[in-house]
């Protein structure tokens, strides 16, 4: 019984279809990896460029402690002034009072307290210190940047 149609020549598929074939696959694979790899440098480009922006916003943040007064008449209340001269508005979170490296006083802000370009800021607090020590008042951003001030308080 002899076949008929599509199944009576049992001989191999042409060189030339096979060719053809194996070229479609290695194009379909190729472009899935410069696909996947494509994504992969703009995500990785993205986040670089991201971070870049923040770490230069690290370094446009500049501001300095410009005054202390202690009032130690009254209820020891510490003024500190805290001026911006970076070109960026910056927030402040948190104010410590060191004595001879430990921290006496620490002053942390729920709201950060804002400071816009070259603005000035008053900071009061109370803090347990007595007259003639010497203290290192520290200014601490929502950046991580600080600012350091040495006083002796009179």
């Amino acid at each position: 019984m002899k076949r008929r149609g599509m199944w009576r020549d049992r001989r191999a598929i042409s060189p030339v279809i096979s060719s053809i074939l194996l070229c479609a696959t290695v194009l379909a694979v190729g472009a899935s990896v410069w696909s996947f790899s494509y994504n992969a440098g703009t995500m990785l480009r993205q986040n670089y460029c991201r971070e870049v922006g923040q770490r230069v916003d690290d370094l446009r943040e500049r501001f300095i402690i410009e005054n202390i007064i202690f009032n130690s008449t009254g209820n020891n209340t510490m003024r500190i002034w805290v001026y911006n001269c970076g070109t960026i508005n910056i927030k402040l979170t948190a104010i410590h009072v060191f004595r001879s490296g430990s921290v006496v006083h620490s002053e942390t802000f729920e709201e950060s307290v804002t400071i816009p370009i070259k603005g000035i800021s008053e900071i009061s607090f109370t803090t347990p210190v007595n007259s003639g020590e010497d203290l290192v008042i520290q200014a601490v951003s929502e950046r991580g940047n600080k600012a350091f001030e040495a006083y002796r308080v009179p």
